[in-house]
């Protein structure tokens, strides 16, 4: 039974390593790294505060009532969407 278990553990930590390494896209991440991830993921999470709704609706309420006379206007740049394909790739590599 306990190989069985271990089996489908070992199996699980390798799908977990390739989800991992297809999202990040960088270097190949080993099933041990990617279980530190989780690991660390999972307490990172732990310490954030779950809002409600609510909570929420009026955290982001009091922020729209905050005084905007400093936020200096920005004029948006427009270009071409080879242009922004182009420095994604860059961005990217």
């Amino acid at each position: 039974m306990c190989k069985l278990k271990c089996e489908n553990q070992q199996t699980e930590e390798i799908q977990l390593a390739l989800l991992i390494n297809q999202l990040q896209n960088k270097k190949p991440m080993s099933n041990t790294e990617a279980l530190q991830w989780v690991d660390e993921a999972d307490d990172s999470l732990a310490r954030n505060e779950i809002l409600t709704d609510n909570e929420i609706i009026r955290t982001v309420t009091a922020e729209d009532d905050d005084d905007d006379d400093d936020v200096t206007p920005v004029n948006p740049v427009k270009i071409s969407h080879s242009a922004a394909v182009t420095a994604l790739n860059t961005s990217l590599k």
